[in-house]
């Protein structure tokens, strides 16, 4: 499996228990919002290739589980927003609600690794990969 990329390339790992999912920045778009699944986990990665910024969050929230849409902006700090598809609810890139129902709170972190292509697939033989 390491043979699928060149060895320095970057990719975040995710992984709950033994299940583990590679997000390789080469396979994303310079701006992504990935609504996934892994191992039953619902989460969006949240990619902005410029700053080399990638993130996990859980899509469960307040007991709901959120679709995510990347939305355009004007503010020269935040390439993109988010905004949830069942609240519309509008979150910045470092999962803070900054308009819309959940305003002032927070999405959950994912726990999460950046690292390059031969160290991930190198403990984490069996990942899936985006």
């Amino acid at each position: 499996m390491i043979g699928l990329f060149r060895n320095k390339d970057l990719v975040l790992g995710v992984r709950f228990g033994e299940i583990a999912k590679a997000y390789p920045f080469e396979n994303m778009s310079d701006l992504a919002v990935i609504n996934d699944t892994v191992d039953g986990n619902p989460i969006v990665v949240v990619y902005y290739a410029e700053e080399q910024f990638a993130v996990p969050y859980s899509r469960i929230f307040e007991g709901r589980e959120l679709t995510f849409d990347m939305v355009e902006s004007n503010n020269p700090v935040m390439p993109f927003f988010m905004k949830d598809r069942e609240t519309e609810t509008i979150w910045d890139m470092m999962g803070n609600a900054v308009g819309g129902q959940f305003r002032g709170q927070k999405l959950i972190m994912t726990p999460s690794h950046t690292a390059m292509w031969f160290a991930w697939a190198t403990f984490w033989q069996n990942t899936g990969i985006y």
